[in-house]
């Protein structure tokens, strides 16, 4: 296999932390990966979360955080590296059970 030079190619991924109940705070990793062959520089990442959670907290803290979505601002990633953030959100109680929760 080789690199494909001047290749810029970013990958986000959302990983379940913890196990989604209703009435209690869960957490997921957003990830954002540089798989390219050239640095990205200026990179806005954004999350979208489904309107039936509440957001509580996220490490580091989003740039903005606004409705249904945070945002970060990176600076820039070298190829193969990686920003990490952990968010932590509540499932109401009034969320009906087994119902589809869409980050994307």
């Amino acid at each position: 296999m080789q690199m494909i030079p001047n290749m810029r190619d970013l990958e986000a991924d959302v990983i379940p932390i913890s196990v989604q109940r209703r009435g209690f705070v869960s957490h997921i990793k957003f990830r954002v990966r540089n798989v390219g062959t050239e640095t990205i520089s200026a990179i806005q990442a954004k999350l979208w979360m489904p309107n039936t959670v509440v957001f509580q907290s996220a490490t580091p803290s989003p740039t903005l955080a606004s409705g249904d979505s945070l945002l970060w601002n990176i600076d820039s990633l070298q190829p193969m590296q990686t920003a990490e953030y952990m968010v932590s959100y509540l499932i109401p109680v009034s969320v009906n059970a087994g119902s589809q929760l869409p980050f994307t």
